[in-house]
Parts: structure tokens; sequence; C-alpha cells
């Protein structure tokens, strides 16, 4: 299996003037699934399979935004999420 997603989210606010827009805020995912079974014996299998998942998140509300970034406000350093996670299963099927 395979999974590709990709979002864009735009932020307008009318206040009377002319102002810039907010920033662009984008997000990525990609996942890929597989799995593969091996019959050893007439009740015995053998099941693996691999997970791989890439995440990556561009937010202007966070990026770049440390503690003491902007002096009246309070923000904890939070960075959006950004992760690559690979897994790899290994099963046993036994039917009696």
């Amino acid at each position: 299996d395979y999974t590709w997603s990709r979002s864009r989210t735009d932020i307008s606010v009318d206040p009377g003037t002319v102002s810039p827009g907010f920033p662009e805020a984008k997000t990525e995912l990609d996942t890929l699934k597989l799995q593969a079974a091996y019959r050893v014996k007439k009740k015995l299998s053998i099941i693996g399979s691999y997970w791989y998942e890439h995440y990556d998140s561009r937010d202007w509300h966070y990026d770049e935004l440390l503690p003491a970034t902007v002096p009246n406000l309070l923000v904890f350093g939070d960075q959006p999420p950004r992760y690559d996670v690979h897994v790899v299963g290994l099963a046993a099927r036994l039917q009696l």
C-alpha cells in the first residue's frame, strides 16, 4: 500500500486596510506498507511486514518561533512535527 497526501492552508484577514497575508502552511505525508507471507509447512506460515512513514509540516505558527523571538508573546519553542518512521514486523502463524 502507498499513501501520498499533500495539503496547503491559506489564511486571510480583512482589517479594512491593505496588509500582507499570512504565510502558507503546508503538510506532506508519505506512507508505504509491504507485507509478505511464506508457508513453511502445511500448518505453519511466516509473515513479514515493513512500514515506512514520512511526515513534514511547515507552519508559520511554529517555524523559527522561539521563546524570546517576540518580547510580549509567550511561546514554548514548540516546532511542527517532522519525522521518518521505519517499522519491521515478523510473525509466525500456526493453524491447529
